[in-house]
């Protein structure tokens, strides 16, 4: 059997029951046919995160802002043949219900996963439910330090988790009671503080546990600056996912990120939905008959002004985001098969034709990790000695940067010009610099830096070579540590 096991559904205060699918395979037939039945299980299991019933169940809940993610569990399940059957030996359904109110209840537990546990985030709704209650905590921990030095007491190393049997076995065996003696100080004084300021507060009200809970996990996405992708992602549900037709990736300039994409995207649905056309352009230039856009959220507001009619689809970058997956899996499950039909011409890349080659002088091996800024400086001036653009290009790379990052995941980044810069670019040209250890791209780090020029659309059978590329994992990270320049050049002609 093939199920879920996602953020929400097994966190806590929420039950998801009957939301997310569970496929039972029989596990019977030839090889190939095994194979093919536990892939469309899993396909049908990831797609049920996306299923109206879940939607409208983590809506109501106020989870339709929070960060899904999951994971599947694949389990033998356990039976005896019965005749010519196999079947398990029982099974049902199970209720549960807990009359307590959600704080007393859980409180209990809660000091023991802390105490015995040393998992501190555990207390963390409980002082956001009142947050003035820290005051104990701080007191507490004032006095214990003050006690650890007035005896010169302490551990020998750090406690890690900070569990009270963790916290003892780091201290010297002479000193145990006197520390031992601290914890206790510190928690009588952050009780005998607390406790008053509960009482005053009481009649007050407060948040509840389960609304404290939400708001620390905010505060955590908030924090790592996954609150706008998480949003994002909550909200491109595809409406109609069998009627698409065509879906355009943009990026600002529509030179490069966007193409590699495309393409990326394009041979990844090309074999289930032959019907779809996956094209890019820049953000301005999106088609009007375009069915779904997908952009980066910082170029959102300019995508829907540019053509307003079409679906968004908002992600950080172009090859390793979690709404292109989520993306794939609502145009791709459906009902029955889509219609064969013939791919257009204008849609595929000729790599025979293109005119954009890549020489030894074009390539930069085991360099030194740099800053973002001397990584796109130094591609920049790589495709000004190759004599493909003029030298102001390189601040144009620079100011393409500031709009929004040309990090494409999966360890590439590719620096370009703005569009009002195309006059200072002399050929079409892609020049490739390796960092090894890599170059901080924000949170990132990209081992190939590959600095892009182009006229017209001479450069994206490259790019198209080099997004195939990142099909073959194995390629990727020998490309990113490799000193052969004519297998890389051999890889990308």
């Amino acid at each position: 059997i093939v199920r879920s096991s996602s953020i929400l559904e097994d966190g806590f205060g929420n039950a998801f029951a009957g939301k997310y699918e569970s496929v039972f395979c029989a596990n019977r037939g030839s090889l190939e046919e095994r194979i093919c039945e536990f892939e469309q299980a899993i396909r049908r299991v990831y797609a049920s995160s996306m299923n109206l019933s879940a939607l409208d169940y983590r809506k109501r809940r106020g989870l339709d802002k929070r960060d899904e993610q999951m994971a599947l569990l694949v389990q033998r399940v356990s039976g005896s043949y019965y005749g010519s059957s196999y079947m398990p030996c029982a099974a049902g359904v199970g209720y549960s219900h807990s009359p307590f109110k959600m704080t007393k209840d859980s409180a209990p537990g809660a000091i023991i996963i802390h105490f015995l546990g040393g998992i501190h985030e555990i207390y963390f709704p409980y002082i956001l439910m009142n947050p003035v209650v820290i005051a104990g905590p701080i007191v507490g921990n004032i006095c214990a330090i003050f006690f650890f030095n007035l005896f010169k007491v302490g551990l020998k190393g750090p406690s890690s988790p900070g569990s009270i049997i963790a916290f003892l076995s780091m201290a010297p065996k002479d000193q145990v009671v006197l520390v031992f003696l601290g914890v206790a100080i510190a928690a009588a004084v952050s009780f005998f503080v607390s406790l008053p300021i509960l009482k005053a507060t009481e009649a007050k009200g407060g948040k509840s546990l389960e609304d404290a809970q939400s708001q620390m996990a905010g505060m955590k996405a908030e924090a790592k600056g996954t609150a706008a992708a998480a949003s994002a992602a909550a909200s491109a549900v595809i409406s109609n996912p069998a009627q698409i037709k065509k879906i355009i990736f943009a990026c600002d300039a529509g030179m490069g990120s966007s193409a590699m994409g495309a393409t990326k995207f394009r041979n990844r649905i090309k074999a289930v939905r032959p019907d779809i056309t996956v094209k890019n352009t820049s953000v301005d230039n999106i088609p009007a008959d375009c069915d779904i856009a997908v952009v980066q959220t910082v170029l959102a507001e300019r995508a829907k002004k540019s053509c307003p009619k079409a679906q968004l689809v908002q992600i950080g970058n172009f090859l390793a985001d979690p709404a292109l997956d989520d993306l794939y899996i609502q145009v791709t499950t459906l009902d029955k098969p889509t219609e064969t039909v013939v791919d257009d011409p204008s849609e595929a890349t000729n790599t025979a034709a293109s005119s954009v080659k890549m020489t030894p002088d074009c390539i930069k091996l085991n360099q030194a990790p740099v800053s973002k800024e001397e990584a796109i400086k130094a591609a920049g001036e790589l495709l000004v000695k190759t004599g493909a653009v003029e030298p102001s290009y390189i601040d144009a790379m620079l100011e393409r940067e500031k709009l929004v990052s040309t990090y494409m995941g999966m360890g590439i980044a590719i620096p370009h010009g703005t569009t009002q810069a195309k006059g200072t670019v002399k050929k079409s040209q892609i020049v490739m610099i390796q960092y090894p250890d890599g170059v901080d791209f924000g949170d990132e780090k990209a081992q190939l830096v590959f600095g892009i020029a182009g006229i017209g659309d001479e450069h994206l059978d490259l790019l198209a070579k080099i997004a195939d590329c990142l099909d073959d994992l194995n390629v990727l990270e020998k490309m990113k540590t490799t000193e052969d320049k004519d297998w890389i050049i051999k890889t990308l002609s």
